[in-house]
């Protein structure tokens, strides 16, 4: 017998109000190093509060009580006033960071409870023709959905120590639990409140995010927006590609077939990180699909010699002639 089905069974004999989810055996992993030099790094890469060989206490950007080292926020009764050395930081990140871990741990296997209810509901209500019937009425305790892998604990541990809590992103949790990566990047993008209310986005953490975890499972043209600037002279026509951190303007001449490569710019705290060629990449694609050649010197001839590497190196790769 299914497994869902076996639970329905269960709540009719018992006349349960609700079915209980399965039970959820999260073991504590131990996080690599490269994730806790991760933390660290989006946490206080500038080491903040460090002198003398010591860390001490700092004014939180958002406010309130001070941080020390890495992200540890001061409660009440703790006085670092005196300092504290790389290992106390080092300890103290990782009982932050394992206390984390539990937060996430315990909002799953809640996330978990409300989803079986859910699918129970579903399964008694529904026809087995019904969209996805089948996958409700067949769930099983090995379902991705029943356990996190260390990847995803990984990227909901980083949540839960940077904002305390995951309940102001249930979208993108629940995202994560279901391995749904196109709605994990529509809904990854965290901001902070500084000291007198305003919002703000969190750029490098958010930056640093998305390359370390999301980056490879994401089409760069779901990040990239493609809009016509109207006609630029007869028969050549304007279109800029743009991303959150990048912009990229060239023009098309139909009557020739020519693309011409006009302006690109990155904001200056993501320069180097590779998100111009990520627009370079899209507008070798369009030259592509449409059998053009390319003019770059429009740009590159005063522009930065890095563009015009990339420029060089992807024509190779795509096939497409520059004049």
């Amino acid at each position: 017998m299914i497994y869902l089905r076996s639970l329905i069974e269960t709540k009719k004999r018992k006349t349960e109000a609700v079915i209980q989810a399965p039970p959820i055996i999260q073991q504590a992993p131990a996080f690599s190093g490269d994730f806790i030099k991760y933390i660290k790094d989006a946490e206080n890469s500038i080491k903040a509060g460090f002198r003398d060989g010591k860390w001490y206490p700092y004014n939180s950007v958002e406010g309130g009580n001070d941080t020390i080292a890495y992200g540890h926020k001061l409660r009440t009764g703790e006085d670092f006033s005196n300092g504290i050395t790389d290992a106390e930081a080092d300890a103290l990140l990782l009982k932050d960071i394992n206390k984390a871990r539990d937060i996430v741990i315990e909002y799953h296997s809640d996330w978990v409870d409300k989803f079986i209810e859910k699918a129970t509901v579903y399964v008694q209500k529904s026809s087995t023709n019904a969209p996805n019937y089948q996958f409700f009425a067949n769930l099983n305790p090995t379902n991705s959905v029943f356990k996190l892998s260390q990847k995803q604990l990984e990227m909901l541990t980083d949540y839960a120590f940077n904002l305390g809590t995951l309940k102001s992103f249930p979208k993108f949790a629940a995202a994560v639990f279901r391995s749904d990566w196109e709605a994990a990047g529509k809904e990854y993008k965290r901001t902070y409140k500084d000291a007198n209310g305003k919002s703000h986005p969190l750029l490098g953490r958010n930056v640093a995010f998305f390359d370390r975890y999301l980056k490879s499972k994401s089409s760069i043209s779901e990040n990239i927006t493609h809009k016509s600037m109207g006609l630029e002279d007869m028969d050549t026509y304007a279109y800029e590609l743009k991303s959150e951190y990048s912009y990229l303007r060239y023009s098309w001449d139909k009557n020739t077939n020519t693309f011409y490569l006009r302006n690109v710019g990155t904001a200056l705290e993501y320069r180097n990180k590779g998100y111009s060629k990520e627009l370079l990449v899209k507008l070798f694609e369009i030259i592509k699909s449409h059998n053009g050649v390319l003019d770059p010197k429009p740009y590159t001839d005063s522009g930065e010699a890095y563009t015009r590497h990339v420029v060089e190196k992807l024509a190779g790769e795509f096939g497409v002639r520059l004049i």
